[in-house]
């Protein structure tokens, strides 16, 4: 594949209001990588995207009470690689909307363009070198792996011994990558003292390793969260994953954990709905190293599942 072909999945222009998440046209691409790679046809109906659009953005998508996965669908288009169907006979709103009644109304279509779908089909390491570029830019290092396998599915990537050697352009420098400060996990988890805020778990083993034991963006470091201080938590991997899925999340101001409405209705007891209301169980000690309003606040609206 060429450098062009990945310029264009690093070129998605993505909605913006605020620091409100928006992986609508990333989760879009993947899934439609996803069929590539399993051979399925290039385009699909509107009702197929539609449907399994939808069960993705209800899953990693930020809390909402109503996704409109047409947009997606629709605007992709300006991006360069995805085509619908009869875009010129589906009515357009003013505001550059359409709606899912007429694109079932026009029997409209969408899928990749058939000259990228041909070199992602040609290329299968590229393919999945592009899909985890696109999970890496957009969601939290936890949720990775689940984003590719729900989009993915069983697809088997090819990632043979030769990979290195073919210097992808996604692995080397097609644009400016933020770098993580790799202080970061040290000055976290040394300031909760090498344990978790949740849970007090510790182990040091050997000497100077903490294994399981890793500190958390509150404000996703894929969305601009800084490698501070104030921007970290230090958590076990298991409280970790739960946090960057948004089953808690910590109240400014007094700290307490708060879980989520949809996980206290379906289990009223067990290990995770008995931390709802709990103090962290660790603060530290200088103000500056504490986990900053502004941050819990974007957690809270952009991650945290009680909608």
């Amino acid at each position: 594949m060429s450098e062009a072909h990945f310029r264009q999945f690093d070129r998605l222009t993505i909605w913006r209001r605020g620091d409100e998440r928006a992986p609508h046209k990333p989760l879009l691409a993947l899934w439609a990588i996803g069929r590539c790679l399993r051979g399925q046809s290039r385009l699909a109906d509107y009702d197929v995207v539609h449907r399994a659009l939808l069960a993705l953005l209800r899953t990693f998508g930020p809390p909402r009470k109503v996704f409109k996965p047409q947009e997606p669908f629709w605007r992709l288009q300006k991006d360069g690689i995805w085509e619908v169907t009869r875009a010129d006979e589906v009515p357009v709103q003013p505001n550059g909307s359409v709606t899912p009644t007429s694109l079932r109304t026009f029997k409209v279509r969408g899928g990749l363009r058939e000259p990228l779908y041909a070199a992602l089909r040609q290329d299968s390491d590229a393919a999945f070198a592009i899909a985890l570029r696109i999970a890496e830019d957009h969601f939290a290092e936890t949720l990775r792996s689940a984003v590719l396998q729900a989009t993915l599915g069983d697809a088997e990537p090819g990632l043979q011994a030769s990979w290195p050697d073919r210097q992808l352009p996604t692995l080397v420098s097609l644009r400016a990558r933020r770098v993580r400060n790799p202080e970061f996990r040290t000055k976290v988890l040394r300031s909760y003292g090498h344990r978790c805020a949740v849970c007090n778990y510790s182990f040091e083993f050997p000497i100077g390793q903490w294994p399981a034991l890793e500190a958390a963006h509150i404000r996703w470091h894929s969305h601009l969260g800084p490698d501070i201080a104030g921007n970290g938590l230090s958590l076990c991997a298991l409280h970790h994953e739960l946090f960057d899925w948004g089953i808690f999340t910590i109240r400014p101001g007094s700290l307490r954990i708060q879980v989520a409405g949809i996980v206290l209705e379906r289990l009223p007891e067990g290990p995770v709905t008995e931390l709802h209301e709990r103090q962290l169980r660790l603060v530290p000690k200088r103000d500056a190293d504490r986990p900053a309003p502004g941050y819990l606040d974007w957690h809270r609206r952009n991650v945290f599942r009680d909608t």
